[in-house]
């Protein structure tokens, strides 16, 4: 009894433990964050269903070309529970195992080590069963409503196929989970808990910008499985793991809708209802395959997470020794060469060198870069499909979305950044800023904006050079170059407007405006950028027109430049702990 009781308040601590979060203000609402997250989860769900639903309600509908049109939204639902899913596990990297702080405070209590683990493996599962509910129920149920709406189908059809695709996508979203648990406690099993300080959040990175950029792909991957994925003469359909499920999906359930009764068809429907029924007949021996593979994975994967997770429980894990750097000649010569050409002043050079490391080492800072930069390389590789760009220097037969490619990253890479400078690197050690703190957070600021400039727009826009150097040629490709770090340096200026918080040290409040301006903002982005590709388009035709679209770019920095000064003339008092605005005033009650 005594143990489980302890078990279970282990279990509540640890749940506790995957919204709390040490850089966030301690008086922040944690759980409104969560419920807000989840709200929009549920929503966004049942608002793409609804949209794929739509082509299931029109006339003459048959059971054998829905069963086959099915399959793209299968393939859909099923990609999307296995990225998000795995996406979750990502972001919560550091929540799946037990660390050192856990032993620090568990360790010296008479707590038995067996219940600590299992207490942790079933806050776990629970906050993943929790997750995944919350994505997949709604929607599976409504769109399965939606699919046999126009077929002679009773009441049993539409709960059978519900529970199908609650399942399938479940335990495809399983799949995503336990693959990541799996890596990262293969991970600590090989290399220890050194790796945690250099492997994981690298590992973690790379990952975030995987999985984020085929999230964002999924729609032009979901189309015509059946006729690509499927075919006879495609690649393995076996090297593609969310194909598994939905072959496992049709061999449960698939059979509900191609066995619905036909009612009397039009000749030209009746011929492609008798192809569709053979193109679906066709794959069953591979639907049964592919769900024999789906079953082999998940078991795999479960077994190598729970095993890898077990033997690292083996004892309770102790932080790392720490490990003095040694830094190269190159490093120290670069340092110099920084130190006296870019950053002169030493309160520039904290700020420089400080966000640098944040950006490098810190895994919060890491994680929500690589979120926006998959967001951007997905927009780039989306706009680069269909585009030819062997038309040497006719800048006017390139189409619009190729020159929106640079400003769309390059606005990713920023609004990311903007996003990170407000999260703290430690807010233990914010006693260091207060007893060093001038009053006068210009310099500071200036140099992490060049830090920003320098380490993240301008590499990422020169690796996009080739490509424009192939489309453009070398001397249009140097002036689209140039005219994209312009537009960087406006949009860095404007997002920074006003800043006065104190970057990577002022604790974070969520803002509480996002959920409600948010769909405003990014249609407002998605027009001023491809407004400023059309822009840049017609500029590149004349020497005049470079020339104009330059001078307008520096003028802008200028005048934002000014108007930060001038904003600035006057010095606040930077609060390091900021507390989130009352409820009063979100509701605009305190007037």
């Amino acid at each position: 009894m005594w143990s489980r009781t302890v078990r279970s308040l282990l279990t509540r601590h640890f749940l506790q433990r995957f919204l709390e979060n040490d850089l966030i203000s301690p008086d922040a609402d944690r759980h409104e964050v969560l419920s807000a997250a989840s709200a929009v989860l549920i929503a966004s769900g049942l608002f793409v269903t609804i949209l794929l639903g739509l082509k299931y309600l029109t006339p003459f509908q048959s059971p054998g070309r829905t069963a086959v049109e099915v399959l793209d939204d299968r393939f859909f639902y099923i990609t999307c529970a296995m990225i998000v899913m795995a996406l979750v596990a990502v972001v919560e990297w550091d929540a799946l195992g037990l660390d050192a702080r856990d032993t620090s405070i568990l360790g010296p209590l008479p707590i038995n080590r067996g219940d600590i683990v299992r207490a942790k493996l079933a806050a776990v599962a629970i906050f993943a069963a929790g997750f995944a509910l919350a994505l997949n129920l709604a929607p599976s149920m409504m769109f399965s409503w939606l699919v046999v709406a126009k077929l002679r189908a009773g009441l049993l059809e539409p709960l059978m196929l519900a529970a199908a695709q609650a399942g399938i996508c479940m335990a495809a979203g399983a799949f995503g989970f336990l693959s990541v648990l799996a890596l990262r406690e293969l991970l600590y099993a090989a290399f220890g808990a050194w790796w945690s300080s250099g492997i994981a959040t690298g590992v973690q990175a790379m990952l975030v910008v995987l999985l984020g950029a085929v999230l964002l792909l999924t729609p032009s991957l979901s189309s015509d499985v059946a006729g690509v994925w499927l075919a006879p003469g495609a690649s393995s359909p076996f090297a593609v793991p969310p194909l598994w499920f939905v072959g496992l999906h049709e061999r449960l359930a698939g059979g509900v809708i191609i066995r619905l009764p036909r009612e009397e068809l039009p000749e030209q429907i009746l011929g492609a209802e008798t192809e569709a029924t053979a193109l679906y007949d066709s794959h069953g021996v591979m639907f049964q395959q592919l769900g024999y593979m789906a079953i082999a994975a998940l078991l795999t994967a479960a077994v190598i997470a729970l095993g890898a997770f077990a033997w690292n429980s083996r004892r309770l894990p102790v932080a790392p020794s720490s490990r003095r750097s040694r830094r190269g000649r190159v490093s120290e010569a670069l340092r110099w060469v920084l130190q006296r050409i870019v950053v002169r002043t030493p309160e520039a050079q904290a700020g420089f060198f400080f966000t640098l490391q944040c950006l490098s080492r810190s895994l919060p800072h890491r994680v929500g870069m690589a979120i926006f930069v998959a967001i951007g390389f997905a927009a780039a590789a989306v706009s680069l499909v269909g585009t030819d760009v062997r038309h040497g220097e006719h800048v006017a037969l390139l189409p619009l979305r190729f020159f929106a490619i640079q400003p769309v990253l390059a606005t990713a890479l920023l609004v990311g950044f903007r996003y990170v400078v407000a999260v703290p690197a430690e807010l233990r050690a914010n006693w260091a800023f207060h007893l060093s703190w001038s009053g006068d957070e210009r310099p500071y600021l200036t140099g992490v904006k060049r830090a920003a400039f320098g380490g993240l727009v301008l590499p990422t826009l020169w690796l996009l050079f080739p490509l424009h150097a192939m489309a453009l040629g070398f001397s249009l490709a140097l002036v689209h170059l140039l005219c994209g770090l312009v537009l960087s340096l406006v949009l860095l200026e404007g997002l920074l407007l006003g800043f006065r918080k104190l970057p990577f040290a002022s604790s974070h409040v969520p803002s509480v405006n996002l959920k409600t301006l948010g769909p405003i903002y990014l249609l407002g982005a998605f027009l001023a950028l491809y407004g400023l590709a059309w822009l840049e388009r017609l500029a590149l035709e004349t020497a005049v027109g470079i020339a104009a679209f330059l001078a307008g770019g520096i003028m802008l920095v200028a005048t934002l430049r000014v108007i930060d000064m001038w904003q600035r003339r006057t010095r606040v008092a930077i609060e390091l702990d900021e507390l989130p605005p009352p409820a009063t005033q979100r509701l605009g009650l305190s007037g």
